[in-house]
């Protein structure tokens, strides 16, 4: 999955995380674990998206996977410094949400 494809599914999962949109947190996983696999490993070729990884910390953030929306954020930070992303470093949990 490059970096147009990978994107356009980013989209539309933070679309399905809007309220009062209803998609089940199983068909969110299903979709969301291979992209982001895809973000996370990059190709080679490619350069990574600081946007990509903006984006991937935010539906960790909804899924209550705090850690890895924080370490998503500082790849993005790295890539390219944003005050946006900064700020939801500093205002989100360090630790995962305990699920119940």
């Amino acid at each position: 999955m490059k970096g147009k494809p990978a994107r356009k599914r980013l989209d539309l999962l933070l679309d399905a995380l809007q309220p009062g949109q209803q998609m089940g947190q199983q068909a969110l996983l299903s979709n969301f674990v291979p992209l982001a696999q895809a973000v996370e490993t990059p190709q080679q070729a490619e350069q990574p998206d600081p946007t990509l990884y903006d984006h991937l910390g935010d539906i960790y953030a909804e899924l209550k996977a705090f850690d890895k929306a924080r370490e998503a954020w500082r790849k993005s930070v790295q890539l390219e410094p944003n005050d946006q992303v900064k700020k939801k470093l500093q205002t989100t949990p360090a630790v995962t949400a305990p699920t119940k």
